[in-house]
């Protein structure tokens, strides 16, 4: 059954991709399309009707399809529409106009060879809008199956059936050919991109390195100005010396986030919408223009926004900030000196618009229809681009189902409208009701102290807020908030900045001084999260805060989701400072090999290393690092991926392999960290097949590579390493093992809190029973439930604990797919014993046992005194457990479901 459901859904989901494939295909030819439809219905009845007469001819069914293609004429239209929508929509034009048609008249015309023709004809046409054989032959199936039911429903002697099906071998030649030449255009296409894509990230990791020199070297000269005689910053010399060197680091700014823009239009292939999410779109504005590499202050100024109209859109604000970079890019390469471009925002209740409107050198009404094409750049003046990034945001549009248009006058203006569709009320508050739900999960378990002059400031905030995610202690002076920290350490503190009496900020200095508390109170004083906040959070407050050591500040007029994210963002700031203060000790020592053939990034690996006590040692090719691993130990290796000769990825697999050296010992667990330029995706995953342990992007952020190396020498990362196996089998071994250490991690989560749950049981349920005038059945039955789901938990333990470690041994597809199956199995019927457990003897049983226990209605009631702590102990097993059992047979079932899916694509 199971098996069933999975392969419905992989053919669900190949229809709807060939759809949407075959719609982005068919849309810059839309128009065309319906314009030859629209000539063609009327054309076909006039001359097989009048001029030349046939048997059978229908006036309603060519109406039907003129009027369908005179449509079709305007679907661009629909792009803002649901998706589902427009997937039906092109379906039934697909079906109507390229198969039903023409095969009901078909038949009724007997196969005659007009019609045959005809029919052909509509096929090819299919065939090439399709542009995917399945889905060619899925609407064929289709429609010709309605045609055939229509010829039988209407003709009292059916005898042109035999004839079609003599033509059925041509039509699935013509289908399959078709198929083939339009999966070979695409794969073209594809390599297409694929090369562009490689060429691109070559391209990124050149450009990066002369980048990096001119960055490195600038901020040594900064560093070095001193020791020119010009310490004083005011010296006229020093601050243009200053200017200059921060120029350039400006510069190199500017050209990665041009890198990071091409790399993104060139990965559009790969966009997802899991990451989609409700966002503002003034944000979002604001975010992409501070964010914008402009070339200086002159051409900033340039760029207008006049946001009246701020609107919530559901999708990525990462990819919506890219669409707005290449639009911008666009326009400013096409601006005169004296050109303006305006942003704005507007609405019309059925959809919202963002506009990018400048007043440069337009568009030409040639080249208009086809500047959202692939490939397609613009001639003359140098300024062609790759001819993708208009497509990248066409694409990214269609994902939020909104659409992009574009209108321009040659030497007027150019304007691009970006339309979202309207998100819900109910989507919103959803949205907002999930927000707030992480960022509690975040807090829970926590204890926090609130301490404000006007408490109920902070009564009304956490009553919005549901019970028992944290602890929260509100006292309305500072004074009596520090005796209280004396003997009640807490995990987090948020403090009004400005209160009578002891204010705020004097609070917060003497936590952070310490002295106010002896030896053995709030220890943790220095390194306590406190959120200072204010109803006054101007510049100048905030400043103060920060200063006597708050760690972040808030304002109080903010939402509560904003209020939640604040406390949850604190004490992250507060745990990533405790990390940071410590310094990366484990380097000092440490023998480090950089490879790398620039000499350049040799240095500036050297320059953040050396400073914490580390010996690095620098190779400029693969072949002479192996030679010096032979002759001296190194605990570490920094290669770059690109060199000539033996590139990194073959120095790191002959590194894995041991074969070259006699003396090295460690080949197999030393940290190999791989830098380079191109931050595709793949190629984290080639690293990794190749034995590196992970990647660092260059250029290098010099807090990340200390932070890295520092783990991986400090054993935080497991010392098991890839050894150089082929691609394929690694590539096999590292996927199915992150399958199955996912699996068994969250499954043990389920396991974890039914056992919580069970020793609750055991400890309240004897007291419980005794008070409980119950028969002896029932407590029998309870007590041998207890007894039994802990005995099956155990066992459920016990089989993920061997599964997980035969998991880990397994070398073959088949074995791994063996092993899996065999766990399913046995996982399915233990989780079933529990469920049935659950279900024929606690859910009916418990709550009978509480309500003779507290009386009638004392079930779910919350306001339970402390004598009535075995009930409420009872009652939240009850809902966990049955929780968690159906999220592990939901965890099995979705591993089931990928592994018949991998069995399929094997």
């Amino acid at each position: 059954m199971t098996s069933m459901v999975s392969l419905f859904w992989f053919i669900a989901s190949r229809i709807e991709k060939s759809l949407d494939e075959s719609i982005e295909y068919s849309l810059p030819h839309i128009k065309i399309l319906g314009l030859v439809g629209a000539i063609g219905f009327p054309m076909f009845y006039g001359i097989w009707h009048e001029l030349f007469p046939h048997p059978y001819d229908n006036i309603g069914l060519s109406v039907v399809g003129f009027v369908t293609a005179l449509t079709v004429t305007q679907m661009q239209r629909l792009e803002g529409k649901s998706r589902i929508y427009i997937r039906l929509f092109w379906l039934y034009v697909c079906a109507y106009c390229m198969s039903f048609f023409f095969t009901f008249l078909l038949l009724k015309n007997n196969c005659n060879i007009v019609w045959s023709m005809s029919a052909m004809a509509g096929l090819t046409l299919l065939v090439m809008v399709a542009h995917d054989w399945f889905l060619a032959l899925l609407i064929h199936v289709i429609g010709s199956a309605l045609a055939i039911t229509a010829y039988f429903a209407t003709t009292p002697d059916p005898v042109a059936l035999e004839l079609y099906l003599i033509q059925i071998p041509v039509y699935l030649f013509v289908i399959i050919a078709g198929g083939l030449f339009n999966y070979q255009s695409a794969k073209l296409r594809q390599a297409k991109l694929k090369a562009m894509a490689s060429v691109g990230g070559e391209l990124a990791h050149e450009l990066r390195t002369p980048l990096l020199s001119i960055e490195h070297h600038a901020r040594k000269a900064r560093e070095s100005v001193a020791e020119l005689g010009l310490s004083s910053p005011s010296d006229p010399r020093r601050r243009l010396i200053d200017q200059s060197l921060q120029s350039n680091i400006r510069e190199v700014t500017h050209a990665n986030t041009i890198i990071n823009m091409l790399l993104m239009d060139l990965g559009s292939r790969n966009l997802s919408k899991q990451q989609f999410d409700h966002h503002s779109i003034k944000t979002v504005i604001d975010s992409a223009l501070a964010r914008y590499p402009f070339g200086s202050a002159r051409e900033k100024s340039k760029v207008f926004t006049r946001c009246s109209q701020d609107f919530t859109f559901f999708g990525s604000d990462v990819l919506l900030m890219h669409v707005i970079f290449n639009l911008l890019k666009n326009a400013l390469a096409h601006l005169n000196d004296d050109g303006q471009i305006l942003i704005s925002t507007d609405s019309n209740g059925s959809a919202n618009f963002l506009t990018i409107r400048d007043n440069g050198d337009g568009i030409s009404a040639r080249r208009l229809p086809h500047i959202f094409d692939e490939f397609y750049t613009s001639e003359g003046g140098g300024r062609g681009g790759t001819g993708i990034g208009l497509a990248f945001c066409r694409k990214v549009m269609r994902m939020f189902a909104g659409q992009i248009q574009c209108e321009s006058q040659t030497g007027a203006f150019t304007q691009f409208q970006l339309s979202f569709p309207p998100v819900s009320a109910s989507a919103l508050e959803s949205s907002l009701q999930k927000k707030c739900a992480e960022e509690l999960r975040k807090l829970e378990g926590f204890d926090i102290l609130f301490v404000d002059d006007e408490p109920e400031i902070i009564q009304r905030r956490l009553a919005e807020l549901p019970e028992g995610k944290f602890s929260a202690t509100i006292i309305d002076n500072a004074q009596d908030a520090m005796i209280h920290l004396k003997s009640n350490p807490c995990d987090m503190v948020v403090m009004d900045a400005i209160m009578p009496g002891m204010d705020g900020l004097t609070a917060i200095r003497l936590i952070r001084d310490g002295q106010f508390f002896h030896a053995d109170q709030c220890r943790k004083h220095k390194t306590l999260p406190i959120l200072a906040y204010s109803g006054c959070p101007d510049d100048n407050t905030q400043q103060q805060c920060i200063d006597a050591g708050a760690t972040a500040f808030l304002s109080k007029d903010v939402s509560t989701l904003t209020f939640l994210r604040g406390l949850s963002q604190c004490i992250t700031t507060a745990i990533e400072n405790e990390q940071n203060s410590h310094p990366w000790h484990i380097l000092k020592g440490k023998s480090i090999l950089v490879i790398d053939d620039e000499d350049i990034n040799c240095i500036n690996v050297k320059y953040r290393l050396e400073p914490h006590g580390a010996k690095v040692h620098c190779e400029h090719s693969g072949a002479s690092a192996l030679r010096k691993m032979e002759l001296e130990p190194f605990d570490a290796v920094i290669m770059d991926l690109h060199m000539p000769g033996i590139d990194g990825w073959e120095t790191t697999e002959q590194i894995r392999s041991g074969a070259t050296f006699s003396r090295f010992k460690h080949y197999a667990t030393v940290p190999i960290i791989a830098l380079s330029g191109d931050s595709r995706p793949e190629l984290m995953s080639r690293c990794l097949q190749s034995g590196f342990n992970t990647l660092v992007l260059k250029p290098v952020d010099e807090t990340l590579l200390l932070d890295t190396l520092s783990e991986y020498l400090s054993g935080a990362h497991s010392s098991e390493t890839p050894t150089g196996t082929p691609a394929d089998e690694n590539e096999f071994q590292s996927t199915s093992i992150e399958q199955e250490s996912k699996l068994i991690h969250d499954l043990l989560t389920p396991v974890l809190v039914l056992e919580t749950g069970n020793e609750l049981l055991e400890q309240h349920l004897p007291t419980l029973l005794a008070r409980a005038d119950t028969d002896n059945t029932m407590n029998s039955n309870l007590a041998s439930a207890v007894e039994d789901t802990a005995d099956v938990l155990s066992l459920i333990r016990e089989k993920s604990q061997v599964f997980w470690k035969q998991a880990r041994e397994v070398k073959s597809i088949d074995d791994k797919h063996h092993l899996a199956e065999t766990f399913v199995r046995e996982s399915r019927v233990l989780w079933k014993n529990v469920d049935t457990l659950y279900r024929q003897v606690l859910v009916p049983h418990l709550p009978s046992l509480i309500s003779k226990t507290y009386g009638e209605g004392a079930y779910n009631n919350t306001n339970a005194t402390a004598s009535e702590i075995p009930k409420r102990a009872l009652e939240k097993t009850q809902r966990d457990g049955q929780d968690a059992i159906e999220k592990a047979q939901t965890l099995i079932e979705n591993y089931a479901a990928e592994l018949t899916l991998d069995k399929e694509i094997l």
